[in-house]
């Protein structure tokens, strides 16, 4: 069996992801662990990694990195799906002793690996590295997952006429502002994957600093949100507020906002979300790759 090793030090694997090369989506890597602290990192060879996977203790996600079809599909073949995901490493997490303490629900995450339950959801992974997972979860565990739609993984890398853009979009308009703590309610109760511990994870976004809303009257009305794996998202704005304008300040303002922190703004948007895909490409956004999110 191909046995995943717990990498203790971020920046000996991702310089060695960088050198091997071939590695998709490296920059979500990056940005991750420069987002927030709660990720915990797993190899197959950390000096020369084919095969890597990063959890989010935080949700109980995880993602897979790979420059080798071949060697995830013989990692999945190998993996005994019938077992917790990770158990073997769960002493090891339980150690840790570096997560984020502004992130209120991040035992929940790891407490899924804890229980006996045959949980594997992930999150943005590769449309072919999904396959793989998907068909050997199925014929040796012998579980369903469900939602995988398919989401384009954007990025954007900014040019001089770019940066004025977003510059014009944003400098001069007060109503846009930091989300704060105290929006995390009005946030959560719109997110269209709400959940029953949503609202902490949204405390946390709403609280970090680089997610943006924009006000009208005091009233939050528009709002864009920074996740703790470095991407931007959640961008929604109150229906009867529509048509002028205000999505395109505050995409405008949070890229900036990423920009300063030193990092690639990225993000995820469904394939048939015809108006944010519109949008996005307008400021400058390319496709990367097609991702899937997964769980039972």
């Amino acid at each position: 069996m191909t046995q995943l090793q717990h990498v203790k030090d971020f920046n000996v694997l991702i310089n060695n992801m960088k050198q091997k090369g071939g590695f998709r989506q490296l920059y979500r890597l990056i940005c991750s662990e420069i987002s927030a602290t709660g990720w915990i990192y797993f190899a197959d060879d950390i000096q020369s990694p084919s095969v890597v996977l990063s959890v989010d203790v935080f949700r109980g996600k995880y993602t897979v990195y790979n420059n080798d079809l071949e060697s995830l599909e013989k990692w999945a073949k190998n993996q005994n799906w019938n077992d917790p995901f990770l158990s073997n490493h769960y002493p090891e997490i339980l150690k840790l002793n570096d997560l984020d303490t502004r992130f209120p629900n991040s035992i929940n995450g790891i407490k899924i690996y804890e229980q006996s339950l045959k949980y594997y959801g992930y999150a943005s992974v590769g449309v072919p590295e999904s396959e793989i997972i998907l068909k050997h979860v199925s014929e040796i565990g012998g579980l369903k997952l469900t939602s995988t739609d398919v989401f384009h993984s954007k990025i954007v890398e900014m040019n001089e006429a770019q940066f004025q853009l977003l510059r014009h979009n944003s400098s001069s308009d007060q109503n846009i502002q930091p989300l704060t703590i105290e929006d995390a309610e009005v946030v959560n109760d719109h997110w269209k994957y709400k959940n029953s511990i949503s609202l902490q994870y949204m405390r946390w976004a709403c609280n970090n600093g680089i997610s943006v809303g924009y006000r009208l009257d005091g009233k939050l009305v528009s709002w864009i949100i920074f996740c703790n794996d470095g991407s931007i998202g959640n961008l929604y704005t109150l229906e009867e507020y529509r048509g002028r304008g205000l999505a395109k300040k505050i995409v405008s303002k949070i890229i900036l906002n990423v920009i300063d922190r030193n990092m690639t703004p990225y993000l995820y948007i469904h394939v048939d979300n015809e108006a944010s895909n519109s949008l996005f490409d307008s400021l400058g956004f390319k496709n990367d790759i097609l991702v899937k999110w997964s769980g039972i």
